[in-house]
């Protein structure tokens, strides 16, 4: 699927047991088709902590922008290639 910058990506999460908890959502992006100096694997590119009481639930949002998808290639320069991303949300993606 191709997005125009910024895109925003949302995920839901909930809490189904008696307890309070804490959620950790995260965004990472792995290079697909970009060339291979970009980065080695997953990149960490934002987390939220999310407090839920027993059966509520939240919404997290992450917006991606050029600069996320920008490395420093063999150059030394900082670089955005197109080309495809995974682009992974969730519970310690």
């Amino acid at each position: 699927m191709t997005k125009p910058l910024p895109t925003v990506f949302l995920r839901s999460t909930a809490n189904s047991g008696k307890p309070p908890r804490q959620d950790y959502i995260t965004s990472s992006l792995t290079p697909g088709s970009v060339g291979r100096d970009a980065f080695d694997s997953q990149a960490l590119k934002g987390f939220r902590k999310v407090h839920l009481e027993p059966g509520a639930s939240a919404q997290v949002e992450f917006t991606l922008t050029k600069e996320d998808l920008s490395y420093y290639n063999h150059d030394l320069q900082w670089v955005c290639e197109p080309g495809d991303f995974e682009i992974m949300i969730g519970p310690n993606s």
